[in-house]
């Protein structure tokens, strides 16, 4: 199960190339605005760790090892590199997510690939 998830995401990274950086900005999500700062900490999914934030802009993605990565948000898309060693040259295939975040619950919804959709909870 885990391996096809992976491969689900790895799937939903063919969004083209993108520069990873850090900088946290302002999004709106809806009605509201969520700053990308609110991203930054611990994300469970199934019970274990699963994304870590970094407020400079790195982290890790997966507990079966966790993976290093670069993430950036810019207005409602998160955008997680998780190959940081190319990223000085530009990131070879960002996974896109669009986000939402309502108390301690993290909403990912693929882009471009709608149909796939996870939640986390803030450790």
């Amino acid at each position: 199960m885990k391996k096809f998830l992976l491969m689900l995401l790895i799937l939903s990274t063919v969004a083209g190339f993108t520069a990873c950086g850090d900088g946290l900005l302002m999004q709106a999500t809806g009605a509201e605005t969520v700053a990308a700062e609110d991203l930054i900490g611990s994300w469970s999914w199934l019970g274990s760790t699963y994304y870590v934030f970094n407020a400079d802009g790195t982290g890790t993605m997966g507990n079966l090892p966790a993976m290093s990565i670069n993430w950036t948000a810019n207005d409602d898309i998160l955008s997680i590199c998780n190959t940081p060693f190319m990223c000085r040259i530009g990131c070879a295939a960002p996974a896109r997510w669009s986000y939402a975040i309502a108390g301690d619950t993290l909403e990912l919804v693929g882009v471009p690939l709608a149909m796939m959709s996870f939640t986390y909870t803030r450790e």
